[in-house]
């Protein structure tokens, strides 16, 4: 199980059953902020035992190492989920990388909240996990998403064609990556860690669910 993370501004609480009530809000509350950057939801993913089943099954992915999702919850009153960044699809052996997510809420965007929270989950992946290689796929038209990962030093890989089905569509999306300069063994390390390029204040509505 992963600790409560830390910003200057917010709580990153890994995902737990127990979130249930508080997440299920937030995705009432954002349901169509985040309709054209999701796939599409059956009811129950709205509901609070809906989301009691899924962060149950992340808290598992969480004990064995293949996933790993935090909740931004502000420090400052009153206390609500206004979104969620994520390691998906940890993959160990020769790879040692994974994919980034992360969702918004519509209240607080442009507060820079995703961008400081996603910093964090970076230098997670990074420092204490040990992670190689960082991958974040975002649709080309959604330019706020792509500023926030390059504003943290991800690069342009290529597009991916009809990559995931969003909201009933297959969409294409951009291949932005980061590699861990300091990670051991890596051709032309240094010891030199990793840092965000910026932290000015930007957000964005969601990237990969």
């Amino acid at each position: 199980m992963a600790d409560i993370m830390k910003t200057e501004r917010l709580l990153l609480f890994p995902s737990s059953p127990r979130l249930a009530p508080a997440v299920a809000a937030y995705f009432v509350r954002n349901r169509e902020f985040l309709r054209p950057f999701e796939p599409i939801r059956e009811k129950s993913f709205f509901t609070v035992q809906g989301q009691r089943r899924l962060l149950r099954q992340e808290e598992r992915d969480m004990a064995v190492g293949s996933g790993y999702r935090f909740w931004m919850i502000p420090k400052a009153p009153p206390a609500a989920v206004i979104g969620s960044v994520a390691l998906v699809n940890v993959v160990r052996g020769s790879f040692q990388g994974a994919a980034v997510s992360y969702r918004a809420d519509k209240d607080h965007v442009n507060s820079g909240y995703v961008t400081e929270a996603l910093a964090r989950l970076v230098a997670f992946a990074f420092r204490t996990l040990g992670l190689h290689r960082l991958e974040a796929n975002i649709m080309p038209r959604n330019k706020p998403s792509l500023r926030v990962v390059e504003k943290l030093g991800f690069s342009r890989e290529g597009l991916a064609r009809a990559y995931l089905n969003i909201n009933g569509v297959w969409e294409d999306h951009v291949q932005m990556a980061i590699i861990n300069a300091a990670f051991p063994g890596r051709v032309g390390s240094t010891t030199k860690p990793w840092c965000p390029t910026g932290t000015n204040r930007s957000s964005a509505p969601a990237s990969t669910p």
